[in-house]
């Protein structure tokens, strides 16, 4: 099977952020993490993702050089959030700042990566959401994915 990948870039983990707070804090109390970001010039990204299958999101921390989590993509939707219903949790619920976050990405496997020996391509630059195109670092994504799905030794959530 053939993934599409993205990469997606976090901020720092650092104990009360919103990363630690909605993947790192949730894992640990037996939740489900939550990952969101903001829309700001994604629109095409999701369209792209949310019409074809086999979409992974690499979760790449700031000041890290490998992915802390991949995400096997169901969906990424609007959040919704009040005032009359409210579907998702709000950013205090989630422990995350008071930015936006627009979207939500609903994965059918979380794969938590701390402390493996992932081989991972080198992303440069500050683009915070990005598709993998060179074929070589598909090539590298796809066999690591493929390990991870078979051999399962890491923390899967969900």
């Amino acid at each position: 099977m053939s993934f599409t990948h993205y990469v997606l870039k976090t901020g720092k983990i650092k104990e009360n952020s919103c990363f630690y707070n909605s993947v790192i804090k949730r894992i640990n109390e037996n939740k489900d993490p939550v990952w969101g970001f903001s829309s700001h010039n994604k629109s095409n990204m999701i369209k792209t993702i949310n019409s074809t299958e086999n979409n992974l999101i690499w979760l790449q921390p700031g000041g890290y050089k490998k992915p802390i989590a991949v995400l096997i993509v169901d969906n990424i939707r609007p959040r919704v959030l009040g005032p009359l219903v409210e579907l998702d949790e709000d950013n205090k619920a989630l422990g995350w700042d008071d930015k936006e976050y627009h979207y939500i990405i609903d994965y059918t496997q979380f794969f938590w990566l701390e402390n493996t020996d992932v081989e991972f391509i080198e992303v440069k630059g500050q683009t915070t959401f990005r598709t993998i195109r060179d074929s070589r670092d598909i090539g590298i994504l796809d066999n690591e994915i493929k390990n991870i799905i078979k051999y399962c030794n890491i923390k899967v959530i969900k």
